[in-house]
């Protein structure tokens, strides 16, 4: 499962081993327990941008024709794509920007989507061959 949370300086992705059921329940109970209120969007779509000269880019793009649509990759730039999930939106309100966005993708997209934010986030430039 990939967990994607949004705030106002940007979003930090996730990779856990909990299944989106489990993860679901137990935030909900949290939820529940601190009488927060909770909007939960069902069919959302979620964007990341990563950049294009990363080694996995071509691997993710070839795990596209396997996953059965639950994502796509759009160019935007020589620099960078952009990556739509679609899965479920956590928010406080309905009309919120911050948020936690979580999508069950398969353990070899969501490895790799990871894989790929994490040498994003550190500037690590890996070509492929």
């Amino acid at each position: 499962m990939l967990k994607t949370t949004y705030t106002e300086n940007g979003y930090y992705l996730n990779y856990l081993n909990e299944s989106l059921s489990d993860w679901l329940n137990t935030r909900y109970l949290v939820y529940l327990r601190a009488t927060v209120s909770i909007y939960v969007h069902k069919n959302a779509i979620a964007s990341i941008m990563l950049p294009r000269n990363l080694f996995h880019i071509s691997l993710l793009k070839a795990l596209q024709a396997e996953s059965q649509n639950v994502y796509e990759i759009t160019i935007c730039d020589e620099e960078f794509i952009e990556v739509s999930l679609k899965g479920i939106w956590l928010a406080n309100h309905e009309v919120s920007d911050e948020g936690i966005f979580v999508c069950d993708l398969g353990n070899r997209v969501e490895s790799c989507i990871y894989q790929i934010w994490q040498e994003s986030q550190l500037g690590v430039s890996v070509l492929g061959e």
